[in-house]
């Protein structure tokens, strides 16, 4: 009987830490967030799902529109405020393969935003919907 319990303990502790290490929509938009902190545009844009990525040539294309947008905006809203100082998941709403992740942004000047973000789930792996 001991043994039984000890078994049965023993996987439910396995079932907890292989799904604590799954990644959520709120941990896909943190990463994104940090991403964007220190200034890792193509680690952000790993994270991103483009719109027909089906053709490689059209979808390297977008990403590269899309990077240099990035990175001429979020610089310079960065410079003005002062970088990130915090990010804060507040709430994710999950429906089927697309989720919703609210979250808030403290700047180093003291501003603090928060934001929506869609999230789709393509192939087992959550991303942000660019929609594009």
């Amino acid at each position: 009987m001991k043994k039984l319990l000890f078994f049965a303990v023993l996987a439910v502790c396995g079932l907890m830490f292989v799904s604590c290490g799954k990644d959520t929509p709120g941990k896909v938009q943190e990463k994104a967030l940090k991403c964007i902190q220190q200034k890792d545009w193509d680690g952000y844009l790993a994270l991103v799902k483009f719109k027909d990525q089906e053709d490689p040539a059209k979808a390297e294309k977008v990403k590269n529109g899309f990077r240099q947008i990035l990175e001429s905006k979020m610089t310079d809203q960065l410079e003005k405020k002062e970088g990130i100082k915090d990010i804060k998941i507040l709430e994710e709403t999950i429906d089927g393969e697309q989720a919703k992740v609210k979250y808030s942004v403290e700047y180093g000047n003291g501003e603090v935003v928060e934001k929506d973000q869609d999230m789709v789930l393509v192939d087992g792996k959550w991303m942000i919907d660019a929609g594009k």
